[in-house]
């Protein structure tokens, strides 16, 4: 008996949540919001005093954003603050930075640090 009234109440919700039109539930389309860091990307390499174009894309309703540099999770320097969200920026490494495969870029809503994005690991080599 028991078998038989849960049998019931399960068809029963399945019907009532059935769409009338007899079509497929609509199914979300991910937001268009997304955040990428397109370069430097995983296992890219560079050394001290090279120029690299750090590129990224971002949603166009943010005005400025931060870019920061990360050897594992230790912040190391302040790439650029608050610059406007062209999705490309080009920094010069300096000479005194540590040699490491551990280094990886963050782009940052200049005004959430919650709206945020890593890049991949990328190295900076002698």
């Amino acid at each position: 008996m028991k078998k038989y009234l849960v049998f019931i109440l399960l068809s029963a919700i399945f019907i009532s949540c059935s769409r009338e039109d007899g079509s497929n539930p609509v199914i979300p389309t991910p937001p268009t919001d997304a955040l990428n860091v397109l370069s430097p990307k995983f296992g890219e390499y560079y050394h001290p005093g090279d120029e690299i174009d750090i590129k990224w894309a971002f949603p166009e309703r943010i005005g400025s954003v931060n870019i920061l540099l990360f050897r594992k999770t230790e912040l190391k320097e302040i790439i650029a603050a608050g610059i406007k969200n062209s999705g490309q920026f080009t920094w010069k490494i300096p000479e005194i930075t540590d040699r490491s495969v551990h280094y990886r870029v963050e782009i940052r809503n200049a005004n959430d640090s919650t709206f945020t994005v890593l890049s991949d690991y990328f190295y900076i080599v002698e």
